[in-house]
């Protein structure tokens, strides 16, 4: 290709034909990769993706690197008048992303996407921050919607913890102070669900906050 990169998939059991009989119905696989590719569309905006289903456009992606265009391009115009900017830096964790407004509050947490270094990963421990961030401004069974990019530096994260690579994590050297920054708090026992802290942890951790949301 001149541009980009084609991916074409055939014959995917040939060498394991047992594995076949594992999958779900058409219509459930095709929603796990549709699911999957829009959350490498919020992870990498930088990149365009172009999910074809059937001859059928899922999704098509701008590619220029603006997060905002991502989430048009996966939710829809709708949801653009009620993000609010998360943006927090101190050298050491930065947050960016986009919270919703009470208008966005869904019954699941399907609309939360959390990207570690790069890379998607679901955590209780995040959700569970981010609904503390809203405490009372939702009602009981309604979860925020949230598309969030931490980066902290490589040698302090494990993502190897889980087999998967995406529900958990390791914050090897965690410094408290540098957390505390970001705005409300999460107490540490929100954390003994999906991250291992190091025994020189201590204190509270503070992950995300946004006085807008």
């Amino acid at each position: 290709c001149v541009q980009g990169t084609t991916l074409e998939v055939r014959g995917l059991f040939a060498n394991v034909p047992a594995r076949l009989k594992f999958l779900k119905s058409i219509r459930t696989e095709t929603g796990y990769v549709s699911d999957y590719v829009s959350r490498m569309i919020m992870a990498v905006p930088s990149v365009s993706f172009h999910l074809l289903n059937n001859g059928r456009t899922v999704y098509q992606s701008y590619g220029d690197g603006q997060l905002k265009n991502a989430l048009l391009c996966v939710y829809g115009a709708s949801v653009l008048p009620n993000l609010r900017e998360v943006a927090f830096d101190d050298g050491y964790l930065s947050i960016a992303g986009f919270a919703g407004t009470e208008a966005l509050a869904r019954p699941n947490r399907l609309q939360q996407s959390f990207f570690l270094n790069g890379r998607y990963i679901r955590s209780y421990a995040l959700s569970a921050a981010l609904q503390r961030a809203y405490d009372t401004r939702l009602m009981t069974g309604r979860f925020p919607f949230a598309v969030l990019a931490l980066r902290i530096a490589g040698g302090e994260v494990d993502v190897n913890v889980h087999p998967a690579k995406k529900t958990s994590m390791t914050i090897e050297t965690a410094n408290p102070a540098a957390f505390q920054k970001g705005g409300a708090y999460l107490a540490r026992y929100a954390f003994a669900t999906d991250v291992a802290l190091t025994e020189k942890y201590t204190g509270t951790t503070c992950l995300l906050y946004t006085s807008d949301a």
